[in-house]
């Protein structure tokens, strides 16, 4: 497929596709105009779990027509999350969305070992695709809202992870810069080490399709010209 270089792009590539979103917690304006956008622009079906009563109040306030999805009504936020997760596991839907319900009873759901969506030693983690004004291409960004302190294993996960958006974006041979800090190597700085074992894996052939450097400073790893004043040589940064 041809590289994908804007998130306009990914829109017009996924159109007409209709995947079943699931949205745990649908009550709130932001949501139902974001899922009407997308529903009208053939991209998703969607089903709304959520107060039936408040999903249709401010579908009206917004005058969007509540028969652009599906509606379940529930005003528990614990059950409101359980029954999001039980349409994707159920096979009832493909996509889980985040809507107006807290971050803990979103992921409790996610994670439950008995009814949730991760298995077991399973990962869960977060790739965002940003685009920013004035910059001359996208970032994947991982992870920006589950992982708060990664360990090797799992940063190498997120690394595969990202690595597999970029291939189905059309990159077919990503560059990777593993962040820290600083770009030299410090046995007192645990991420500066990490970054230099998943580096040496990938030269080693142990995680392919990606060039990787690091560990990299944010600004050695997006800007050419911080690279130049550093005078850093590298693919990546």
């Amino acid at each position: 497929m041809q590289q994908i270089k804007t998130l306009k792009e990914i829109a017009n590539h996924v159109r007409g596709s209709r995947k079943r979103l699931v949205v745990a917690g649908g009550n709130v304006h932001s949501v139902i105009q974001s899922i009407a956008k997308g529903v009208r622009n053939d991209i998703i079906r969607a089903t709304l779990v959520g107060d039936k009563e408040e999903i249709l109040k401010l579908s009206d306030r917004y005058k969007i027509c509540p028969s652009l999805w599906n509606i379940i009504d529930e005003k528990e936020p614990a059950k409101i999350a359980e029954k999001s997760v039980e349409l994707i596991k159920s096979g009832g839907a493909d996509i889980l969305m985040k809507g107006f319900i807290s971050s803990a009873d979103y992921s409790h759901a996610i994670l439950n070992k008995n009814h949730g969506l991760v298995e077991a030693r399973g990962l869960l983690s977060h790739v965002a695709v940003v685009q920013i004004p004035k910059y001359h291409k996208l970032l994947i960004i991982s992870d920006a809202a589950i992982l708060v302190q990664p360990d090797l294993s799992q940063k190498i996960a997120m690394l595969k992870f990202c690595v597999d958006i970029a291939h189905k974006m059309g990159i077919s041979r990503p560059k990777a810069g593993i962040i820290s800090c600083v770009e030299k190597q410090s046995f007192k700085i645990d991420s500066t080490i990490d970054a230099s074992i998943i580096c040496k894996m990938a030269k080693r052939g142990q995680i392919q399709g990606v060039e990787v450097d690091g560990p990299l400073a944010l600004d050695l790893a997006i800007s050419k010209r911080c690279a130049k004043e550093k005078k850093y040589k590298s693919n990546v940064a």
